[in-house]
This record gives C-alpha cells, sequence and structure tokens, in this order.
C-alpha cells in the first residue's frame, strides 16, 4: 500500500523483504472508503520502484494518475520496466 505520498515523494510498503527490485511497476487502487463514487477495482494510477530504501519501504514514482494516489491506496504486481 501507499505509506507517504508528498507530491511526487511516493513510498510504498514493499522493498527488499519482499524481493522487489528497481523498475518493478505496481498498479494503485483506492481503498475502499476513501471517496463516495471511486470504483474501489478501478485502477487509478501506476508507480515505478525507483529506489529501495529498506526491507519493507520502497519510492515509486507515478508513472500515470499520480495526482490521484493517496495514503493506505492498494498495490498490484503489473510488471517491470520494458527491457529490464
Amino acid at each position: 500500500e501507499i505509506l507517504s505520498a508528498f507530491g511526487e515523494e511516493l513510498f510504498v510498503n514493499v522493498g527488499s523483504e519482499n524481493g522487489v527490485q528497481r523498475g518493478y511497476r505496481f498498479a494503485v487502487y483506492p481503498i475502499q472508503d476513501r471517496a463516495e463514487g471511486v470504483d474501489a477495482e478501478v485502477r487509478i494510477a501506476v508507480v515505478e520502484v525507483v529506489d529501495i530504501i529498506g526491507a519493507r519501504v520502497s519510492k515509486v514514482t507515478a508513472l500515470s494518475g499520480g495526482a490521484s494516489i493517496a495514503v493506505g491506496d492498494r498495490l498490484e504486481l503489473i510488471g517491470l520496466e520494458e527491457g529490464e
């Protein structure tokens, strides 16, 4: 899930302990109680891991939908950066 979101500074709760590497991409889905009218099954953004901070923390950058991301949003692995 999204741990913190300050502008373009985004951190998630997956890291080296989860086997995550730079270039991993995740779809971002809103949490259930985020807002009325938001479908929790519809992807709101795509993020890519740019730095592994620790066992359970990585820094990511938004490839799309960055302004829609909020703390608590959930992640689903969708692949690696092309060319990896």
